[in-house]
């Protein structure tokens, strides 16, 4: 499964720490789907919920794990569109249409050339699925999807930390008003716009990570994992792996 957050590693980029990219988070906010392709178009790097459901995955890491039909209509045309974007900055828009059945629509696609990292180029794809102006409540639930961790909680949180939308079982954790309030101004003060640190919760103390994804309005995207380690206890913090502490402190 991918990494929802709380780890790096040199093959597999974090949700979250995508999800802040400066040209992934303006489509994911907007409810785009939002696909990330190698360069050379052969794997799937990173994906939310309504990207891979344009390719006819349910969830996130089925569609990680298998990638695209290459045969696929959609799939063929991005990717002769994203044989023109070479450079970073490099960007291209196509018309597809999206539907099912008799009912498909054209809509205009954007295919760039982005840098994840120094060094590490891929290709952003992003188009809207929606008809229609989305309330700030279906796109904060459209950023939740595609996920199926019981053991990953999300929830988008608007500027004052209120739940806009959360996950099954979400408000189960009990995350105080406070911690929640704390973590969207951390993420604000963060020049990343993101911030991992372990938090208290109804079920102990857990590792989490929280994102700005969006100023205006202002859009917070948290995870909260229970892992096989167990919880940790507010003593162990400072014991506890770099990969759960703040990034920014």
């Amino acid at each position: 499964k991918p990494d929802t957050g709380l780890n790096m590693s040199a093959k597999q980029y974090p949700f979250i720490d995508v999800a802040v990219h400066e040209r992934v988070r303006l489509p994911f906010a907007r409810g785009e789907a939002v696909v990330l392709f190698s360069k050379d178009m052969s794997r799937v790097l990173w994906s939310n919920g309504r990207g891979a459901a344009l390719f006819g995955e349910e969830n996130i890491y089925d569609f990680l794990d298998a990638g695209p039909d290459r045969g696929d209509i959609t799939f063929r045309q991005l990717s002769a569109t994203a044989r023109q974007v070479q450079l970073p900055g490099d960007r291209r828009s196509l018309v597809m249409r999206i539907g099912s059945g008799f009912r498909s629509m054209p809509v205009t696609a954007t295919v760039e050339a982005i840098t994840i990292r120094p060094g590490d180029e891929a290709i952003l794809f992003h188009t809207p699925v929606a008809g229609g102006r989305q309330s700030q409540e279906e796109t904060a639930v459209a950023m939740l999807a595609g996920f199926d961790d019981p053991d990953t909680h999300m929830a988008v949180l608007d500027e004052e930390g209120t739940v806009i939308a959360g996950s099954d079982g979400f408000d189960r954790l009990a995350i105080s008003i406070e911690t929640r309030r704390a973590l969207v101004q951390a993420a604000g003060r963060s020049p990343e716009h993101l911030v991992k640190r372990p938090i208290a919760t109804g079920r102990g103390h857990l590792p989490a990570a929280i994102g700005r994804i969006s100023s205006d309005p202002a859009l917070h995207l948290l995870f909260a994992v229970e892992t096989i380690l167990g919880h940790l206890d507010p003593d162990e913090e400072e014991a506890a792996p770099a990969v759960m502490q703040d990034v920014v402190e």
